[in-house]
């Protein structure tokens, strides 16, 4: 049916298909209790369509994360807006993890390589666990005592819907967002509201129940994310960070029909630059349905 390799020594794995089985016709539960384990699943050989890889995503999938990302540059390519594009352009895209600076972070990403640049362009995983051991001991200690602080000032109606999970006009977002105890906010007399969300930079992972540096940190620009007491978080900080996230990364080179499964309570993901533009990967967000 397929054949497994690891990814990683203690974390990934890869399912190469060895006949002519569809990805959709694959065992459900060993599949989910070898996500668990793994934390990422790289699926290769199965030759998936954009129609499959909904219907894939959608037998492990629920409440799929729609059109949120407004200026997030991405394109909505199919099922009315639950699947995209990743992030458009060629550049470096750093170790962050998706939406992890709302509360309504989804807990799985699932890629589909529709098709891969000539050169370059790998998507590239870390482990935060694996990258949580690496972190000094004092700056473990800060991140254990204090949660971090996302700061959007004066946001406009592009980025609401990441924290209400659609679009409301801005009396009804800031109501919303008054229930929302993770949330601090301040509606301004032009319609645009400040917002400030408090979440802890290491957390548990859904299914691994380990402390997992999985955040946005290092892909955030200064002044934009903070300590909650107030005290900064300095670019050495950052590059100690980056340090420990790159010993613990591994790239995946794609292939046409590839799809990658990850678990995005544990893992940091990013994107290496490429010069071919018509390299073109997709992206459907939600939570478990297991």
């Amino acid at each position: 049916m397929f054949h497994e390799t690891k990814l990683t020594p203690s974390w990934g794995t890869l399912l190469e298909r060895r006949d002519d089985v569809r990805i959709t016709a694959l065992p459900r539960a060993e599949l989910v209790d070898r996500f668990k384990s793994a934390g990422a699943v790289l699926f290769r050989g199965f030759d998936v369509g954009e129609d499959e890889f909904q219907a894939f995503s959608e037998m492990y999938g629920r409440t799929f994360v729609g059109n949120l990302h407004a200026g997030a540059h991405r394109e909505m390519v199919a099922d009315q807006g639950r699947t995209s594009t990743v992030n458009l352009g060629n550049n470096l895209v750093g170790h962050h993890c998706e939406m992890s600076y709302s509360p309504l972070r989804p807990e799985l990403l699932w890629f589909h390589c529709v098709k891969p640049a000539a050169k370059g362009g790998e998507t590239f995983l870390a482990d935060g666990i694996e990258l949580w051991a690496r972190i000094d001991p004092e700056l473990q200690r800060r991140f254990s005592e204090q949660r971090i602080v996302y700061e959007f000032p004066r946001a406009g109606a592009d980025v609401w819907p990441v924290y209400t999970g659609g679009s409301h006009d801005a009396t009804e977002t800031a109501r919303r967002l008054a229930t929302m105890p993770e949330i601090r906010h301040r509606l301004h007399d032009d319609g645009t509201i400040d917002i400030e969300c408090l979440l802890s930079a290491v957390r548990p992972g859904r299914w691994r129940d380990e402390p997992a540096f999985v955040n946005s940190l290092i892909v955030h620009m200064n002044g934009q994310v903070r300590f909650e007491d107030g005290s900064p978080i300095s670019q050495d900080m950052k590059w100690q960070l980056l340090a420990a996230a790159q010993a613990v990364t591994t790239s995946i080179r794609w292939r046409a029909g590839d799809v990658l499964f990850v678990d995005n309570t544990r893992m940091m993901h990013g994107r290496m630059p490429f010069a071919d533009r018509t390299r073109r990967i997709h992206v459907r967000m939600s939570h478990a349905d297991f």
